[in-house]
């Protein structure tokens, strides 16, 4: 099912109300719309957090509870704001009901909230083609050491040349070596049915990446296969040496480059140069031992600036949304040095 259908089912539960959100996915829905406790399943939780904009009566409760006032409002909202997981039974926010009310606020009261800071340029002409986070670049780039456009993609591209040079340990942490044949050699295969497949928990994409349908059922072993991709990554950040994973990189990167939506002369050596080696090492564990729910969230630009990676969310009228708010709460969990760093850059643009 689309996104787009799930977030207009969710807008049925604000606006009309539970029993006609149920009664219509029921109907229309591929999937479960309530768990067997009343409350939204873990897919419209998530869509519902990360597409959903929560307005009105709703939107204020979220706040109010944000900011500790008291709340005035009919129990059949908060009956949906409990059902949604915003809530707990106690009448305040959840983890993501925390997130998500930060994300309702409009975008001064976010940077507040957040203490973020928030650098205002001139009105800058607009040159067509150009989008605003180009002419951030080349602003930032008199300020930083190195800055690129990628949204978060260089990490990615990290963390698939670390995946890839797990593979030397695989056979020894017991993973059966046969379930590689097809696609060992093969980086881009590789990195999906390891990533999108054991680690996110699908182990159907791994098997279907490896023509080994029959091995389905087996829970038993695809037990044992994800604990030996687990235990390989986690020995390969640590243990693998750079100069390895720097001709790994260097192997790979013709063929993910372009999936990433970057040029050939950003591999992992700019990190490595900018962030150093056990920088590079602890970034890489966090987001391997930490993963968010999706790779979402990341800041438009990249800058490395004195061994720190500073995040710049490039902005015109808009706020920050829920995933780059819960992007800045894993920076300040998993990686604090890094997470002071992040910035707002209000560009606008003028024509003429």
């Amino acid at each position: 099912m689309c996104k787009r259908t799930t977030v207009r089912e969710i807008d049925i539960l604000f606006t009309e109300g539970l029993d006609d959100f149920v009664s219509h996915s029921e109907h229309e829905s591929e999937f479960a719309a309530l768990d067997e406790y009343g409350k939204l399943t873990d897919y419209y939780a998530r869509t519902l957090c990360t597409d959903y904009y929560i307005k009105g009566a709703y939107a204020k409760v979220l706040t109010d509870l944000l900011f500790d006032k008291q709340i005035h409002t009919n129990s059949q909202e908060l009956d949906i704001l409990f059902r949604s997981r915003l809530i707990d039974e106690s009448n305040q926010l959840t983890s993501h009901g925390y997130l998500k009310a930060i994300a309702t606020l409009n975008r001064k009261n976010q940077i507040d909230y957040l203490g973020l800071p928030f650098d205002e340029f001139e009105p800058t002409l607009h040159q067509q083609g150009k989008h605003r986070e180009r002419f951030a670049q080349e602003a930032y780039s008199e300020q930083y050491e190195f800055v690129a456009y990628d949204e978060g993609r260089i990490f990615d591209f990290f963390k698939t040349c670390f995946i890839y040079a797990a593979r030397r340990y695989l056979i020894g942490f017991g993973f059966d070596k046969d379930l590689l044949k097809t696609i060992f050699h093969q980086p881009r295969e590789y990195g999906l049915a390891i990533q999108n497949g054991l680690l996110a928990g699908k182990p159907h994409n791994f098997y279907q990446r490896v023509g080994k349908k029959k091995c389905l059922g087996d829970n038993e072993l695809t037990d044992r296969l994800t604990r030996a991709v687990k235990e390989s990554i986690s020995y390969a950040i640590k243990n693998v040496s750079f100069k390895d994973l720097l001709t790994d990189a260097a192997r790979i990167s013709p063929r993910l480059t372009k999936n990433h939506q970057m040029s050939a002369c950003i591999p992992i050596h700019h990190a490595f140069h900018h962030l150093g080696e056990e920088g590079l090492r602890k970034f890489m564990a966090a987001l391997i031992e930490h993963p968010t729910p999706d790779n979402r969230g990341w800041a438009d630009l990249t800058a490395f600036h004195e061994g720190r990676y500073v995040g710049i969310e490039v902005k015109g009228e808009d706020k920050l949304t829920f995933s780059q708010i819960e992007r800045l709460f894993w920076l300040k969990q998993h990686l604090p040095e890094h997470a002071k760093n992040q910035r707002i850059s209000h560009i606008p643009l003028i024509t003429r």
